[in-house]
């Protein structure tokens, strides 16, 4: 779904006479997007932190409305506004009314900007939600000659769906960091009684596991 703040008055952009959003209480992402792209020039279109706010990924916290926008150059003006360059090649499409990068594009506009444990917490959330095609991403990785290729590389290879919170992956991120071996997500184990339990993270092998909370 979609995040929303709270904003007590909004003022995104002023043509010739003004576009305002100006609101008391919650204000979504989809009416902060769309008042964004109002100031900006044909053809923008949400990304990077905002695209993967609608398309329901996890993303680490940014205010600013992110857009990208075609050629070169712009650069916004506005408060509360983060332009980037439209890459060529990206897949657009129109999300809950508001024109957005794809799933595979907004991932790759986010490893250029993303740490590796949030980069991962990104991908798992998207797989879990079932809104990413992976093998696509992988391709866009091996094509990407702009900053965050590599580590949009790592980041695939890191990735799980099974992970059930942007802390466990990242948690799962940092164990593999550190040295230690791949854990298994999500490890069913049965207790004496019966019970059944989930480990965030595992070895089976060694029978350790660990939980975030």
């Amino acid at each position: 779904g979609s995040s929303a703040a709270l904003y007590v008055r909004i003022v995104m952009c002023a043509s010739p006479h003004g576009t305002y959003l100006v609101a008391a209480g919650e204000v979504s992402t989809e009416a902060r997007a769309r008042a964004a792209l109002a100031c900006c020039p044909p053809g923008s279109v949400a990304s990077h932190y905002t695209a993967a706010r609608l398309l329901g990924m996890f993303v680490p916290v940014d205010q600013r409305i992110h857009v990208a926008v075609p050629g070169n150059g712009y650069r916004s003006r506005r408060t509360g506004i983060a332009a980037h360059r439209l890459y060529a090649g990206h897949e657009l499409i129109v999300h809950r009314g508001v024109p957005c990068t794809d799933d595979v594009a907004t991932i790759a506009d986010l490893s250029a900007v993303l740490r590796l444990p949030d980069m991962v917490a990104t991908i798992d959330s998207a797989l879990a939600a079932k809104i990413l095609d992976l093998d696509s991403l992988r391709d866009v990785a091996g094509r990407q000659r702009r900053a965050g290729g590599r580590l949009l590389e790592q980041a695939i290879e890191l990735a799980d769906g099974r992970s059930e919170s942007p802390m466990e992956s990242k948690t799962r991120v940092l164990v593999r960091l550190a040295g230690y071996p791949a854990p298994e997500c999500q490890l069913k184990v049965i207790g004496a009684s019966g019970q059944v339990y989930y480990l965030d993270i595992a070895w089976e092998r060694w029978k350790v596991g660990t939980e975030f909370d």
